[in-house]
């Protein structure tokens, strides 16, 4: 008899969301093309109603990221709610997951006197790495050496969709 080698293949929960809302999205996408195609006025003519649509969905792909990215640091290091700033006094430079070289810094912060340090899981590469010399590190009241430093390029790029879509939705409504 045989053994089945094969893993199971699961979706983890905290990306159930944002798969919905990639369905959804397309199904909007497929209304506006209808809407367009089959609905007449002026509204629909100028581009209004689609410009309104696309922007929301803009909109809500930003939310999502920033829900999702929670969710994962939730799940990763679910005590780890207080935060303090931390100073970089090391960075040495590794081989990251992409096969790319990045510095890694070593983060020295202080919780009730007392004196920490972590080596960031956050690669610092090109002209940041002469710019940063301080991170926000998060940690564990009870236990103040469980800590990590938060990868910001996530939170970067939702408010880049948050704002696209927010003035693509001003700039249509300016047009009514």
């Amino acid at each position: 008899m045989k053994k089945n080698n094969k893993k199971e293949q699961t979706i983890q929960q905290e990306f159930i969301l944002p798969i919905i809302v990639f369905i959804i999205i397309c199904i909007n996408a497929v209304i506006i093309v209808t809407i367009s195609l089959c609905l007449k006025g002026p509204l629909i003519e100028k581009g209004i109603i689609q410009s309104l649509i696309a922007g929301t969905e803009v909109v809500i792909v930003g939310i999502v990221i920033l829900i999702t990215e929670k969710r994962i640091i939730k799940k990763e290091h679910p005590k780890c709610l207080e935060k303090c700033t931390g100073i970089i006094v090391d960075s040495q430079f590794e081989l990251n997951e992409s096969r790319s070289w990045a510095k890694y810094p070593t983060v020295k912060y202080e919780v009730d006197k007392k004196i920490y340090q972590i080596k960031s899981s956050i690669g610092i590469n090109g002209i940041l790495r002469s710019c940063i010399k301080k991170m926000t590190v998060y940690y564990n009241k009870e236990n103040p050496s469980d800590a990590y430093t938060k990868n910001i390029v996530p939170e970067l790029v939702a408010s880049m969709f948050i704002i696209t879509g927010i003035i693509v939705i001003i700039e249509t409504i300016y047009m009514i």
